[in-house]
């Protein structure tokens, strides 16, 4: 038989000794026993060879045992007379693999294996497998399978032998290949079918377990590959489509977090997914118990498929010609994407990044194979060329004097033209690296200032590669023969060229200036063809941009803020888009049937036929860059100075309300009894902390650095405005009094413990405590202290503390004005000050130090540089930088207290650091990109409540009991 399995090419005949082999060798599997005991055998046979012919990986006897949950002693009766056609290791942890793929090839066919039972169903054994892997993932899934406790427990910690212990081979299997198995099988998907039971109670389970077995990737692989089988067998209101459609979007959302901490699923992504999510309310009680409650501020999923971060505003994408990697560059490392599961493919580092870091913008252009990426430098005159699919640097092309401003690919992909602020533009040849000058302008004239990445390009091919244009300076772009080099002529404008294009067939060129209609040329004569203007020439006209749709017959330019459509054919004029003013940017999807406009922080889409408004784009925080459709037009990319580059469905565009009233900023008061908002509007409004509704909007303008405090005693709330504090009643909603200073401005305010007075600094002037009773000045404070930075009370309202921008600290009594002492000395700029309980302490800390000082003697009685991993109120903290005050920046000053001559810390409390909530300086709940737009701003905690501002006129709220945080007590690394 070894002779035959090694012969390459089997005639009929070789093929019919083969067979007879073969079914020689299999009349040992049913040899003995009676007919029933055969029966058994068969089938047995068909189970266990049939399981192991359709495996996507071998599995060792001890994995398929428990996989197929059959005994032991049954795998072993049917292996045994198996040797010869299958390699059956001794070792039972070994794989058991085919000898040969005939074998697998005979069972397969009725034909060849002549006797029925030995012949198997490749469909039926791939579905037998597909209930197999259920009910083992079934049996064995559930929230953290890996006993890893932590929220915050990161993969990159995790030890190897972790997932091992806890993740048998036969479960990965299992988890790894269960929709495979289902693809090739014939098992109907319905709604209450054992797919859509597992996928109710395990679902979450088995994401999570992906994300141990590192394969986020694959996972969101398979959940679309099981999308694409419901799709045409499922109707519109099938409860399993979606589900599955759910899942999806859930996974593409949260793929980042997931990926890198698994329990993040539970923590934050089930937290921060929509009202609406499936997952949501089908797994809500998955949340951990130290989320006590929640409030969501996102109804529905968007049509943003995969939010992809920079750590820098990001100005350019540019999509693969198959559309599976989308490039995206800005102001850090130009990066390479999977757009199908938003893994990160590679990144191709400027020489710079090491030396100074990412700051400088640079300029990525991609080969039209896909396979070269081209990056200019921010702080040398070169261009690198990298291999996109290996991410490895091939060459660099030196020759420039000066920063390269522009690059572009010819449409063969064989040169790469450059322009440089040395006013050169070079021809490169990628594969020998020689350059020919095409233009040289810098003789006595010094280096033009380099151009942002979103600017259009100063250096084109035509598509059909018979021509180059250069912008050669302000007011002119010249065109060259792109075989020959020699000049065919100038294309003038009497004002800042902004754009200049080639039609698609490359018959036309178009360009626009700051001041004057889009002009077409020409580009063998470079005689004016026409003038794309509406109005008299004798009116101001400006056009930025403009862009041809691909199928060569529209030209869309934006004239006068206004986007207009006009026929390429004819140059006629075909009509104007309502609504569109404050457009910057505009480009056609691939089938020239939508017209896609960059209006501010949205994208916004038109079918240039109607000209009517058919599909926006909601969720970027600040302005969009750049927006592309992908070569298929099924997505959309688009970048934006909030550093992050998002994915969109392009199919499931609609036209949502533009929400221009976002809330931007907001901040706790009154001690966390309220919440003040800042919306994009100028809004001001008062919120309840539990539940986010306004229950006051402030009537005057006022903004977040004002002054304003809240007294939720009295329920006064108080906010300065120029040299008048206004005083509210919240419950009422009526207004209580006015305290005015005549030209001092207002710089900070408090009150006091009782509410019954209010201390008020000013601009160049003393304090000032008003009685709120009698809503008249009580007591100017004495003393020269002024520009007072921070006011803080006593418990027992009998102290009052003031820090000036001076680096002092005065002490006074609040009742009679009169100063209780000054705390000097070299503190720096003072950023916080905290009175003890008995107020006969005061702590301040600065850029240096933190200092405790006897509020009697006003002397120092502990100076503190550094943590030293000290126990404070018996949390140890280790050390994070150099000094306590950069430490203790993770958190408040008020949370210390001085006791029996110990500096204390009732409690770490939550704080922010970087994109995650953090407990006792460990990551607890992972925040989402749109709701980081400012960290300093755009979330706020106090105690256990975490409130955060996002792309949407309401909060997002979250209550936790610190206590029941696991902490990280088991070693994971």
């Amino acid at each position: 038989m070894s002779e035959i399995l090694k012969t390459e090419s089997m005639s009929r005949s070789s093929t019919s000794e083969l067979d007879k082999m073969y079914s020689e060798i299999l009349k040992h599997v049913l040899d003995e026993g009676s007919d029933e005991d055969k029966e058994d055998m068969a089938g047995l046979f068909k189970q266990i060879v049939g399981s192991i012919i359709v495996l996507f990986e071998a599995l060792p006897k001890s994995a398929l045992t428990s996989t197929l949950d059959l005994p032991s002693t049954d795998i072993t009766e049917i292996l045994e007379a198996l040797h010869s056609v299958l390699d059956i290791p001794d070792d039972e942890n070994m794989p058991i693999q085919l000898f040969h793929l005939s074998f697998r090839d005979f069972l397969f066919s009725e034909e060849r294996c002549a006797n029925p039972t030995f012949t198997i169903k490749e469909e039926a054994a791939h579905g037998g497998l597909v209930t197999k892997c259920l009910k083992l993932m079934s049996k064995h899934l559930k929230q953290d399978i890996c006993d890893l406790r932590h929220p915050g427990t990161s993969i990159a910690n995790m030890r190897k032998s972790t997932v091992e212990t806890h993740l048998p081979q036969d479960l990965q299997y299992a988890c790894k290949y269960w929709i495979r198995h289902l693809q090739k099988s014939q098992i109907k998907l319905l709604d209450g079918g054992e797919v859509h039971i597992f996928l109710q109670k395990h679902l979450l389970h088995w994401i999570e377990t992906l994300s141990l077995m590192e394969i986020i990737s694959e996972g969101i692989v398979m959940i679309r590959a099981l999308e694409t089988l419901l799709l045409p067998k499922s109707d519109a209101h099938s409860s399993l489509l979606s589900l599955v459609y759910d899942m999806k979007r859930f996974i593409l959302n949260f793929r980042s977090v997931i990926e890198a901490a698994p329990l993040q699923i539970y923590s934050s992504a089930l937290v921060f997914s929509p009202k609406k999510s499936i997952i949501r309310e089908q797994f809500w009680e998955e949340v951990p118990p130290w989320i006590v409650d929640v409030v969501s501020a996102e109804e529905d999923w968007n049509p943003s498929l995969l939010t992809l971060e920079h750590s820098g505003p990001v100005r350019q994408v540019i999509f693969s010609p198959d559309g599976q990697l989308l490039i995206s560059n800005g102001f850090d490392i130009p990066k390479a994407w999977d757009t199908t599961t938003g893994a990160l493919r590679g990144a191709f580092p400027d020489i710079s990044t090491s030396l100074f870091g990412a700051t400088i913008s640079t300029k990525v252009a991609l080969s039209p194979d896909g396979k070269f990426l081209a990056c200019t430098s921010g702080f040398d005159n070169n261009i690198r060329l990298w291999d996109v699919k290996r991410v490895v640097l091939c060459s660099t092309l030196e020759g420039h004097e000066a920063g390269v401003s522009s690059i572009v690919f010819s449409s063969s992909g064989e040169f790469l033209a450059s322009k440089s602020r040395d006013r050169c533009i070079r021809i490169w040849n990628i594969t020998t690296g020689h350059a020919e000058i095409l233009f040289n302008g810098k003789e006595g004239r010094k280096p033009v200032a380099t151009q942002k990445c979103d600017d259009p390009a100063e250096i084109i091919f035509s598509p059909n590669g018979d021509f180059i244009a250069g912008c050669i300076n302000s007011h002119q772009v010249q065109l060259w023969d792109a075989k020959t080099y020699s000049t065919l002529g100038l294309l003038t404008h009497s004002h800042k060229i902004m754009n200049f294009a080639f039609s698609p067939d490359g018959r036309l060129i178009a360009s626009s200036s700051l001041y004057g209609p889009v002009k077409t040329w020409d580009p063998v004569t470079t005689k004016p063809c026409g003038i794309l203007a509406r109005v008299d020439l004798g009116q101001l006209i400006t056009s930025s941009s403009f862009s041809f749709s691909p199928d060569g017959k529209l030209i869309a330019c934006i004239v006068n803020g206004a986007v207009e459509i006009w026929d390429l054919k004819t140059l006629s004029f075909c009509g104007s888009i309502d609504n569109s003013q404050g457009i910057k940017h505009i480009t056609f999807s691939p089938d020239s049937g939508l017209l896609a406009a960059i209006s501010g922080q949205y994208v916004k889409f038109f079918d240039p036929q109607t000209r009517t408004l058919c599909g926006l784009l909601e969720g970027h925080t600040s302005d969009v860059t750049s927006v592309k459709f992908s070569p298929n037009g099924q997505l959309v990319a688009s970048s934006s100075s909030d550093h992050s580059v998002r994915l969109w469905d392009a199919v499931d565009i609609g036209i949502a309300e533009i929400n221009e009233t976002r809330i931007a900023k907001l901040k706790f008061i009154g001690n966390g009894h309220s919440i003040i908002s800042y919306s994009s509007d100028e809004t001001v409004e008062l919120r309840d902390p539990s539940t986010g509704t306004s229950t006051f909007t402030v009537p005057d303008f006022i903004t977040f650095h004002d002054k304003v405090e809240y007294f939720p005693s009295n329920n006064l709330f108080a906010y300065a405005d120029f040299d008048t504090i206004n005083l509210w009643n919240m419950v009422t909603g009526e207004f209580y009094a006015s305290l005015e200073e005549p030209d001092k401005v207002v710089t900070t305010i408090a009150f006091s413990p009782d509410g019954k007075s209010l201390a008020a600094s000013y601009e160049d002037h003393p304090v000032v405590i008003w009685d709120l009773t009698k809503k008249k000045r009580r007591c100017v404070l004495s003393g020269q202290l002024k520009n007072v930075q921070t006011l803080v009370f006593s418990f027992d309202g009998r102290l009052l503390v003031a820090d000036s921008l001076y680096s002092s600290i005065c002490l006074w009594d609040p009742t009679t004005g009169k100063s209780l002492g000054t705390l000097q000395g070299k503190m720096g700029v003072i950023s916080g000050i905290v009175v003890s309980s008995d107020a006969k302490v005061i702590i301040s800390k600065s850029t240096h130090s933190v200092k405790v000082w006897d509020a009697k003697t006003a002397q120092v009685i502990m100076e503190s540089y550094m943590l030293n991993k000290k126990v404070v109120g018996g949390v140890k903290l280790p050390i994070l930088s150099p000094s306590l005050s950069e430490s203790l920046n993770l958190f408040p000053l008020s949370a210390f207290d001085w006791k029996e001559n110990k500096l204390l810390c009732s409690a770490v409390p939550l704080c922010v650091r970087r994109s995650w909530v953090v407990y006792e300086l460990e990551d607890v709940i992972w925040i989402p990109r749109h709701y980081r737009d400012d960290l300093g701003t755009s979330i706020a905690i106090h105690d256990n409540r975490i409130a955060l501002a996002g792309p949407s006129q309401r909060l997002m709220l979250i209550k936790v009991d610190s206590k029941l945080i696991p902490s990280k007590s088991i070693p994971i690394v």
